[in-house]
């Protein structure tokens, strides 16, 4: 049986209900130490984040991202992150997707790379070319 979710904004900027899950989740994967938490905090404020949720149970969250799209129109991701009870179930493909629409040849700027990266190297390899994703920090200050 498919896992059922809806993908609708989040709360997370402004200290909503999704803020403690997002930014805990996002400080845990980060490669980057605890006075990173500031940035992180922008990010949630400047840019777009979108949950999936159980579609009867809205508080309860199955995954995140925060990114969106650049002055360039480029697609700009800075973090995905989908709950360990829920991963390979296509939460975090179904967040990109969304992120991720109709992009052709297009690649995406990662702005952030995750903890996996390192403990998974090669499931991280095949996230990287399947979604065309290209490393840029710089990418955080909408240049």
């Amino acid at each position: 049986m498919a896992l059922d979710f809806d993908i609708v904004p989040s709360n997370a900027a402004a200290g909503g209900s999704d803020h403690n899950l997002v930014l805990s989740s996002w400080m845990h994967q980060t490669l980057m130490g605890s006075g990173h938490r500031a940035v992180v905090e922008w990010l949630l404020d400047q840019w777009g984040t979108i949950v999936a949720v159980h579609p009867e149970h809205r508080e309860q969250i199955f995954g995140w991202l925060c990114g969106g799209i650049n002055e360039d129109q480029e697609p700009v991701l800075h973090m995905v992150y989908v709950r360990n009870a829920w991963r390979q179930q296509g939460v975090g493909a179904a967040l990109m997707k969304k992120l991720t629409p109709a992009l052709g040849d297009k690649r995406v700027w990662l702005t952030h790379e995750p903890r996996a990266s390192r403990k998974h190297p090669k499931a991280w390899e095949g996230l990287v070319s399947s979604w065309g994703l290209v490393y840029n920090p710089y990418k955080v200050l909408k240049l």
